[in-house]
């Protein structure tokens, strides 16, 4: 998404560094800035009004956090938490604005590229009901895509179980399937895809 535009304007920003498990933005705050990841991976976290939690996914290197709110104007509406140590650029808002407001073909591509991303966190997050197979393939298929070498990097499995709602061993059957299948090379905190194309097919298989 961030072209040399995007380049630019954050070359003026802020370097933050972030621990894992620190929360980066809080569901309900007022936008005051934006971050763009450079390193690590976050998870994206929407709080119920009855206190349950829904995962809405992941965001990786390359990602813009953040730009929702600041083009509706709203408050953020979910958390924004760091699954491993992670490196952002901030950007105020202010700036932000006055940079894109000048670009009205700009802000519309920002606005569809939100509508498409809510509608991925929302499928994401409705996923539940499926198989572990096909959530675990939404999961890696929805950051490798952004990633050049199509890999998931900055997780380990205990995060990655926790995300999906699935204990550790059954994570790991699904893992050492896939990994056989040579859908998936799966080595210490990162995960390369292999067969782009198998992946998709078992994202949106509900029966796997």
């Amino acid at each position: 998404m961030l072209g040399e535009a995007w380049s630019e304007l954050f070359a003026q920003g802020r370097v933050l560094r972030y621990p894992k498990g620190k929360v980066l933005m809080r569901q309900g705050e007022e936008c005051d800035r934006l971050l763009s990841i450079t390193s690590g991976v976050v998870s994206i976290v929407h709080r119920n009004a009855d206190g349950s939690e829904m995962w809405l996914g992941h965001r990786g290197p390359g990602e813009l956090l953040g730009d929702m709110s600041a083009i509706s104007g709203n408050v953020r509406n979910a958390d924004v938490i760091a699954v491993s140590p992670c490196t952002v650029v901030s950007i105020e808002l202010s700036r932000f604005l006055a940079f894109v407001q000048p670009h009205g073909p700009l802000v519309d591509l920002l606005r569809r590229e939100q509508a498409k991303r809510h509608e991925s966190d929302v499928r994401l997050g409705g996923g539940r009901m499926l198989s572990l197979t096909s959530r675990v393939a939404r999961y890696v298929l929805s950051l490798a895509q952004n990633s050049p070498n199509s890999q998931v990097t900055g997780w380990t499995q205990q995060d990655l179980a926790q995300s999906l709602g699935a204990s550790r061993g059954k994570l790991n059957q699904v893992l050492s399937v896939l990994r056989e299948d040579g859908v998936l090379e799966v080595r210490r905190r990162t995960i390369t895809v292999k067969d782009m194309d198998a992946l998709r097919r078992l994202a949106g298989n509900t029966s796997l």
